[in-house]
């Protein structure tokens, strides 16, 4: 593949306007020139705004979008390319993404889609989000999967080892959503170690983990950046570090930890502030329509249990708030119940 860069443009899921358009275009013409975003995201405004960026220098960059998994049938990735083809004002998207999988729709249905979509050349790489390494695998044997999409940062390295090893070992780029944890990295909100390394090397904590990611020879980091001060502070990556200092950074892992969910409160404050359930009633009916829904993952979930460790933070009374993995923790409860312990980072700031 020509034209990947060390670091791409994450377009995800906030609001955007005609006042993105500059720095997103400045970006792609000086190395970022990978731009990933969604049919979902902002309700397709965000590929709106991408085609207004790119008008005119389609052939320097990479267009990256995603399907919805209410759209992962056959005939569903069809139609959702014709709307991203329009919204993006181009005739092929570089790289045609999976966002998150759908167990009510049989993947080799949406592997067929893909096919024709390549044999058609309106897209040239197929890529896939938030898979288990089984899935994963699973895809990787009906299609080459040239691009797999995951949460990957100092804090969250969940893909460690196995899902890395795995990409590495089939020639898989990971697109590295919220390399900078969220926002948590580049608002200062870091470990200690992580601080001290960046006084040493005079640099931010930012760069310090953007520079961890882009020595990984097959990880492309794609933050969101929507102020020009932090576009240029990735720019200014010219930079060594140490050995013994990347040592340091691969060593320390945020630990998985094992909590009851009966420990775990679930309330409408967590990351994005997005609605969710608070009981297992509201979880069972489903009533806010996602997909796929907490049940559906349960079933999932029994036949694999080793999911994507959900997001926590201590409150008052010394148990946990659950801030991010909501849909991931009523499927676990409806799996296996209150009592058994979930995969869990804990927050600790």
């Amino acid at each position: 593949m020509n034209n990947i860069p060390q670091i791409g443009q994450g377009i995800g899921d906030y609001k955007w306007d005609d006042s993105n358009v500059k720095l997103i275009r400045e970006a792609a013409l000086n190395g970022f020139n990978l731009i990933d975003t969604a049919e979902s995201y902002d309700k397709g405004n965000s590929e709106k705004i991408v085609a207004k960026s790119i008008s005119g220098i389609r052939d320097q960059v990479l267009i990256s979008t995603k399907f919805s998994p209410e759209n992962n049938s056959f005939n569903g990735v069809l139609n959702s390319i014709e709307k991203s083809l329009e919204r993006l004002k181009t005739n092929y998207i570089d790289i045609y993404q999976l966002h998150w999988p759908n167990p009510e729709i049989p993947i080799n249905e949406t592997v067929r889609a893909l096919l024709h979509l390549k044999k058609a050349k309106k897209i040239r790489f197929v890529g896939f989000g938030n898979l288990s390494l089984n899935e994963l695998k699973i895809v990787n044997k009906l299609i080459q999967v040239d691009f797999f999409q995951v949460e990957y940062n100092l804090f969250d390295r969940y893909i460690e080892p196995a899902i890395y090893d795995f990409c590495l070992a089939n020639n898989i780029l990971i697109l590295g959503y919220s390399p900078l944890d969220q926002g948590y990295i580049a608002n200062g909100k870091t470990k200690t170690y992580l601080n001290e390394i960046s006084r040493k090397y005079n640099k931010t904590p930012a760069q310090i983990a953007m520079k961890w990611l882009t020595l990984k020879s097959n990880i492309i980091p794609i933050p969101k950046f929507t102020k020009y001060e932090h576009y240029k502070e990735l720019t200014e990556m010219d930079f060594y570090l140490e050995k013994k200092d990347i040592d340091y950074l691969e060593k320390n892992k945020t630990s998985i930890e094992y909590i009851p969910p009966s420990d775990i409160s679930v309330i409408n404050e967590g990351q994005n502030n997005r609605l969710t359930y608070t009981n297992i009633s509201e979880a069972r009916s489903n009533k806010l329509n996602f997909i796929p829904s907490p049940i559906q993952l349960a079933k999932t979930i029994k036949n694999d249990c080793n999911i994507k460790p959900i997001r926590l933070v201590k409150n008052a009374k010394l148990k946990y708030n659950l801030i991010e993995g909501r849909m991931r923790y009523w499927g676990w409860v409806l799996a296996f119940g209150d009592q058994r312990p979930i995969p869990s980072y804990i927050r600790r700031i």
